[in-house]
């Protein structure tokens, strides 16, 4: 799971919300003040330092008024498979662009 930056830009930019507001919105432990701006402005940038954890995206998809999958995109990654990538791709073009119900 990874937060897309230049999605939660523009849904901001819709809303008004700042980036400080942004920052004040995702205020954890660890995480509060200057450290949640900085990390707002890097996920924005495209870097994922510190880690966006899930309650993170929840708390930026509320500020912003809209689902976390909205703001996410998902990725699934298999390594060191023993089966050919022939026959990996075959079902990867089976599940691919579905709901996960649908696969």
């Amino acid at each position: 799971m990874k937060l897309r930056g230049d999605e939660l830009k523009r849904r901001a930019g819709e809303v008004g919300v700042s980036v400080d507001q942004l920052g004040e919105a995702l205020a954890r432990t660890g995480l509060t003040g200057e450290r949640a701006t900085r990390a707002v402005r890097n996920w924005i940038g495209g870097r994922d330092h510190p880690r966006c954890k899930k309650g993170d995206i929840e708390r930026l998809a509320q500020a912003v008024g809209c689902r976390p999958a909205d703001i996410v995109s998902f990725q699934s990654q298999v390594r060191h498979h023993r089966g050919s990538p022939k026959k990996a791709k075959l079902v990867i073009d089976l599940v691919r662009g579905k709901t996960l119900s649908e696969a």
